[in-house]
């Protein structure tokens, strides 16, 4: 009897330490009014200098999205941006156009989005040290994130949404940590609308939506064979399969929808002939078409000496098998013919010659094109006309030809494969924009020299650039990521940190990123100070960093607008780009210490697990 109440005395006590151990909660009126003040600082910021061309840039389609329809959006501007930041643009151009707002005015609607989505991420880093019972800790993060240099620079200054991707970003692994996989999915599906940044998360979303599957109860079925066992298994994967691909299907949908034109099937920015001796014999010249997508996509564009993303091109309407046809006016030796390809080339075309634009010869046929400049020469070539015919187009739009007796069933297939496929087509054609192995990004292609050296040019063992760091980043980052993730299948921690190892490493590796792409890692460096207070360490480094070439990049850009891009040399870009990759090698240390490290006793507040 007496051990009994000892024993229940025993138990009163722990529960009142555990009480006790409890932080308490931080009063639902100061967190308003701490936001309250961090909203006027961040928003009195706003009205700093913004980076001149990007302003402009957005200034502009604002002004555009104010007067036009959405869904002439994509076609009539060259928008290197995902679908969802057009919305907010779009909205932007509604309130503009509604109230007729000044320049400044203007540039803070368009800065504010960021600014919310600043607020959004704070929220996160919160309300995840509140899960981890660190309420006022995740409290002082959050402040530090909102008032951090990079991202205060980024959103309230350049007038940048990074913030955007960066808040997505943590929302998608804090839903993951409170066992909410489909929310989580779903908010990765309008972080993959937003920026094709976030391919940097795919493994880490890969592992954590499939690593509730009920695998060891499919383990036992292929032991026992009972059907018992494997049926409620089926129907949880299933359901949460169906529910995850149509959630995703319909987020597709709803935001592609409105912004959705159907691409044109060919497109050509210039077409050249030029003679033996090299001087140009089409000039000048009438040059026809099968057909034209729109009046602005005429014939004309192909002689305008525009070669540039932003200028102009022809395009084709909905049929595989286009032509261009140029009249020299009269016969002449052809030499070489060049092709200027725009985002929509041809896979199979063949180049054809003719006296009478009757009878034609095929002097150049090619079954592989790639999009890239074609300069074909030719020899013993006399002929007046030079047609250029368009047969088949690339994967995955060659796998249904149609033209104008085509059936409504392989019409509609088509259509399903132009719609679904148009984001990948949307972003392969803004990251063609600037094919460097870094653009203005201070990072391992700045170390070895490349800013400004096109990704596709070859290197070691004939390797690209652009592949060499795709190597980089699957074989070195998304692996031991991937590992880190599987091994400490229940520690937050690695959680997080494995998703600073990957937005820090898509910036370092990747070519064709930009001076911003790093500011996504710094979220994640800080929510990482909850659990090891070394993370302070790569949290300030990162910010140092991300925010050394923000500011660089905006000080020569608004200097000299007409000269944007740095010299290969530049001590402050190395100096930057140096700090980062010791990150990054820190950063590899660190992770490879967590995965040897043995777990003392398992987290009472692990991955998906909530407290009540």
């Amino acid at each position: 009897m007496n051990s009994s109440k000892g024993n229940n005395k025993s138990n009163n006590n722990k529960k009142i330490q555990n009480v006790d151990l409890q932080e308490k909660p931080i009063a639902k009126n100061k967190i308003i009014l701490i936001a309250i003040a961090l909203l006027i600082v961040r928003v009195l910021l706003t009205l700093l200098p913004s980076h001149k061309i990007d302003i402009g840039f957005l200034k502009w389609e604002v002004s555009y999205l104010g007067n036009n329809p959405l869904k002439n959006f994509t076609t009539d501007i060259h928008f290197v941006y995902g679908p969802v930041y057009a919305f907010f643009l779009w909205i932007s151009g509604a309130i503009v156009k509604a109230f007729t707002l000044p320049d400044l005015a203007q540039e803070f609607i368009i800065k504010i989005w960021a600014v919310l989505f600043d607020f959004i991420a704070a929220a996160f880093i919160y309300l995840i040290g509140k899960k981890y019972n660190k309420i006022r800790l995740g409290m002082g993060l959050a402040i530090f994130y909102v008032l951090n240099p990079a991202i205060v620079f980024n959103s309230s200054v350049w007038g940048q949404f990074d913030g955007i991707t960066a808040a997505l970003f943590i929302g998608v692994i804090y839903f993951f940590n409170i066992k909410r996989s489909n929310i989580a999915l779903f908010v990765y599906a309008v972080a993959a609308l937003t920026k094709p940044q976030a391919i940097a998360l795919f493994p880490l979303v890969a592992i954590l939506y499939f690593k509730d599957f009920p695998w060891a109860k499919f383990s036992e079925y292929f032991k026992t064979k009972d059907k018992n066992i494997i049926k409620p298994a089926l129907k949880s994967s299933f359901l949460k399969l169906g529910t995850g691909f149509l959630g995703c299907l319909l987020i597709y949908t709803g935001l592609i929808l409105p912004l959705y034109k159907e691409t044109p099937f060919y497109s050509m920015r210039e077409i050249e002939v030029y003679s033996k001796d090299m001087k140009s014999i089409s000039q000048g010249k009438q040059i026809n078409a099968s057909s034209t997508a729109e009046d602005k996509f005429s014939t004309s564009n192909l002689m305008d000496g525009k070669y540039g993303v932003f200028d102009t091109y022809w395009a084709s309407k909905r049929n595989s098998l286009q032509w261009l046809a140029l009249d020299l006016g009269s016969s002449m030796e052809v030499g070489s013919v060049i092709l200027n390809w725009g985002f929509e080339y041809a896979k199979g075309y063949s180049v054809q010659v003719s006296d009478d634009s009757s009878k034609w010869t095929t002097v150049y046929s090619m079954s592989n094109g790639d999009g890239k400049d074609d300069n074909i020469p030719l020899k013993s070539v006399k002929a007046r006309y030079v047609k250029v015919e368009m047969e088949k187009r690339p994967f995955p739009y060659g796998l249904v030809n149609i033209d104008e007796n085509s059936g409504d069933i392989k019409k509609a297939a088509f259509k399903a494969i132009d719609f679904y496929y148009w984001l990948v087509h949307h972003y392969s054609s803004s990251l063609d924009d600037y094919p460097f192995a870094t653009a203005n990004a201070f990072n391992l292609w700045t170390i070895l020299g490349k800013q400004m050296v096109d990704d596709r040019t070859p290197s070691l063992f004939g390797i690209t650039y652009g592949t060499w760091g795709y190597i980089f980043l699957y074989c070195i980052v998304w692996l031991l990521a991937s590992v880190l993730l599987l091994v400490k299948r229940k520690s937050a921690l690695a959680l997080y940190f494995s998703a600073f190892i990957l937005t820090t490493g898509i910036f370092l590796f990747a070519s064709r990123v930009h001076e911003r792409y790093l500011l996504p890692a710094i979220i994640m460096a800080i929510v990482c100070i909850i659990w090891d207070k070394r993370m302070w360490i790569p949290a300030i480094l990162t910010t140092a960093a991300c925010l050394t070439n923000e500011w660089y990049v905006y000080y020569v850009q608004n200097k000299n607008p007409d000269a944007p891009w740095l010299a290969p040399d530049d001590p402050i870009s190395l100096a930057a780009a140096w700090v980062t990759l010791l990150v990054m090698v820190g950063a590899i240390g660190y992770l490879i210490m967590l995965i040897r490290k043995k777990d003392k006793k398992p987290q009472k507040a692990g991955i998906g697990v909530r407290k009540k």
